[in-house]
């Protein structure tokens, strides 16, 4: 799944896109996100194959590109929308 909100996006535009842990929610993605810097603009297949290495490490599901936004992974539909409803620390 892949977002525009506007914290997913604030935090993809900060020069440092690591997300902190400062609650529970947070805690979770802690040393477990993916931080693409390089996000190159429209998404054509070379953009994707490009994305799709950087999740080499399997305990990363989350990646914060660049200012741009946030895809999310998962085994199920349901386990990606709670990541990704969780990745976004304002929604609480």
């Amino acid at each position: 799944m892949h977002v525009h909100s506007i914290h997913a996006t604030v935090l993809a535009a900060l020069a440092d896109s690591t997300l902190p842990p400062i609650d529970q929610n947070c805690g979770t993605f802690f040393n477990r996100v993916v931080i693409d810097d390089s996000y190159g603009g429209l998404a054509f297949e070379d953009e994707g194959v490009r994305c799709a290495q950087l999740f080499d490490d399997p305990k990363k599901k989350v990646m914060v590109m660049g200012n741009h936004g946030v895809m999310v992974i998962g085994a199920s539909v349901a386990e990606t929308f709670n990541r990704l409803y969780h990745t976004n620390p304002l929604n609480h």
